[in-house]
């Protein structure tokens, strides 16, 4: 890429306490997986371009102090064109590694992935180790997002050494918990608890308490991935117990605890969590947490049946997204409205919102919402041929294995039982039910297990075998029970 720059702050890492304070990355946040990207200030790219003797580092300085007041004002697609100016001006690592985080902020991940990538072989040829586990965090992250796990654990693990090597444990914190939410995408739940385990230890040894709380946030996460629900909760509220009161840790916790409460279907105390969480995230001007929790929001107004107030709410949120052009965050809120719909029997209005998060999610490179909203839509457009219906699940499997994504490879087989049983393939559902059983209790997943166990008795009882179907729901029963969840009739919550 021509000309290479050997600049001060892009040195090794050197263990005194000058040097880490002179390559002090910001900290920027992305709401859904709790992502945090290290990206350099102002300060930091300056004291990189002393020691250019580029005519054009004048010029550099100039588009990187463009965009740093384009973000202030969340003009994240003007920030990408002007610190990519700056990277062209003078090829320094700082501006490469500020134009990959903009491009993570518009969704742009593929094109993210490549500048990230590029940036960790550009610090490696120049000895800038902490510039290269800044990248390697980075790029892990957003591998993860595109749905290429074992690729985002190996640059995870890269990053992680590297910090470990320089004694340098804040980053190696960061990247051990976004390891965690790598290993949690592909239901590796006993490493992804190991990996929060280590970052709560070596945050504790640093008395960094915000660090204790991201930690504690993604166990909570874990747990409540693989349904072990009554520990999460313990989990989230010893987060929110801490006294340093982290305003991003504190936003995070609220909602995830939300999370939990709508799965257990409590939707008052759902709503309290996201209210809680949507005032943080207001007080802090993040954005992006505010409409995830306006997405949120309104996803539990309709779910208690205020439509009207649910879709204005939507409206705030989507706006909000598409003022940032957060195409993932546009997804992300029309698959929790399409949930709400459904949940509630409007099946015409879940397909639409279904639809459109089909379609957002592929442009913005989200494969993971791609396959469960495609899933969907196989299983609510009773109007196509059997076939086609088919071969939309296949393909929705297809990428669900792509993507690494076991839980939602679970749950798509069951929905493959589901329509085969719809349309009187009795057998075939047998097999499949039969299979999302085992897969799950494989992978660990409690309320995966439960979940399918209550669909294989659905398909039994079409088949005659009321004792067979009688016993699977009885083993159903208790393990929701045993999570908490309040059992009614004779399937489940």
């Amino acid at each position: 890429m021509g000309r290479r720059l050997q600049s001060s702050a892009a040195k090794p890492w050197l263990f005194g306490r000058r040097a880490r304070k002179a390559a002090s990355f910001e900290r920027v946040h992305l709401p859904d997986g709790g992502e945090t990207f290290l990206k350099p200030p102002l300060g930091m790219f300056t004291q990189e371009m002393e020691d250019s003797q580029d005519l054009r580092h004048v010029e550099a300085v100039a588009c990187f102090e463009a965009a740093e007041g384009q973000v202030k004002t969340w003009r994240y697609r003007d920030a990408v064109t002007s610190y990519r100016a700056s990277y062209e001006a003078c090829e320094g690592l700082s501006a490469l590694l500020a134009w990959g985080v903009a491009l993570t902020m518009v969704s742009a991940l593929r094109e993210a992935s490549e500048v990230f990538e590029e940036g960790g072989d550009l610090a490696l040829r120049q000895r800038a180790a902490q510039f290269e586990a800044a990248f390697k965090i980075n790029l892990g992250q957003v591998c993860n997002d595109l749905g290429e796990p074992d690729r985002a654990r190996e640059v995870l693990e890269g990053a992680q050494n590297l910090c470990r090597e320089a004694e340098d444990c804040a980053m190696e914190v960061l990247a051990l918990r976004h390891l965690g939410m790598v290993l949690l995408a592909q239901a590796s739940y006993v490493d992804a608890l190991a990996c929060c385990d280590r970052a709560i230890q070596v945050s504790t040894r640093m008395k960094d308490e915000r660090g204790v709380g991201y930690a504690l946030c993604n166990k909570g996460i874990i747990l409540m991935a693989k349904g072990d629900l009554r520990t999460a909760e313990e989990i989230f509220q010893r987060g929110l117990a801490l006294p340093s009161k982290d305003p991003f840790v504190q936003g995070r916790l609220y909602t995830n605890l939300a999370t939990l409460h709508l799965t257990w279907g409590k939707l008052q105390e759902a709503t309290s969590a996201t209210e809680r969480a949507l005032e943080v995230h207001r007080s802090i001007a993040y954005p992006h947490g505010e409409a995830r929790n306006l997405g949120a929001l309104a996803a539990l107004q309709m779910t208690q049946g205020n439509v009207e107030e649910g879709h204005r709410t939507f409206d705030r949120a989507i706006e909000m997204d598409r003022l940032l052009e957060y195409r993932r965050g546009e997804a992300r809120t029309f698959l929790a409205l399409a949930r709400a719909h459904l949940q509630s029997g409007r099946i015409a209005e879940a397909r639409r919102f279904f639809q459109a998060a089909h379609d957002i999610a592929g442009g913005a490179s989200c494969g993971h919402f791609v396959a469960e909203a495609s899933a969907m839509l196989a299983l609510l457009t009773t109007d196509a041929q059997p076939e086609a219906r088919i071969r939309r699940l296949e393909g929705a499997l297809e990428l669900s294995r792509s993507v690494r994504s076991p839980v939602l490879e679970t749950q798509i087989v069951s929905q493959f039982g589901l329509l085969h049983a719809s349309d009187g393939r009795l057998d075939e559902a047998m097999i499949c039910c039969q299979q999302s059983v085992e897969r799950s209790r494989e992978i660990g997943n409690l309320l995966e297990e439960a979940r399918s166990l209550i669909n294989l008795a659905h398909v039994q009882c079409q088949r005659g075998e009321k004792d067979l179907a009688a016993e699977n729901v009885g083993v159903a029963q208790a393990l929701f029970l045993n999570q908490g969840f309040e059992v009614n009739g004779s399937d489940g919550p």
